[in-house]
């Protein structure tokens, strides 16, 4: 593959630490946000809006909180390290405006 342009959507969290309770600082910080926006988006009593925190944050929310750094299946990771991690494997990152840059 020789792509020429690569789109990274990744949450601007830190769910790694291997420490618990900064951890959960995190999480707490970071899911503070998403059930927010969720609430400013969807009804109180919305299957839809029940689905997304049961199935999916619900899970997502355990799997980050509960289960040690090495076993969780959700590793997100600030733009910094993903910058890091794109930029020694070639990959230019141009500045596009916004609040996330890659300086």
């Amino acid at each position: 593959m020789n792509p020429r342009v690569v789109t990274v959507a990744e949450r601007e969290a830190n769910h790694n630490h291997p420490i618990f309770l900064q951890r959960f600082v995190q999480a707490v910080d970071h899911y503070v946000v998403v059930f927010d926006l969720l609430e400013a988006t969807l009804p109180p009593n919305s299957r839809e809006r029940l689905a997304v925190k049961q199935v999916w944050l619900g899970r997502e929310i355990a799997d980050i909180v509960v289960t040690e750094v090495d076993n969780q299946i959700e590793q997100h990771e600030r733009f910094r390290s993903w910058k890091v991690r794109l930029r020694s494997s070639g990959f230019n990152i141009p500045y596009l405006g916004g609040s996330t840059s890659p300086r």
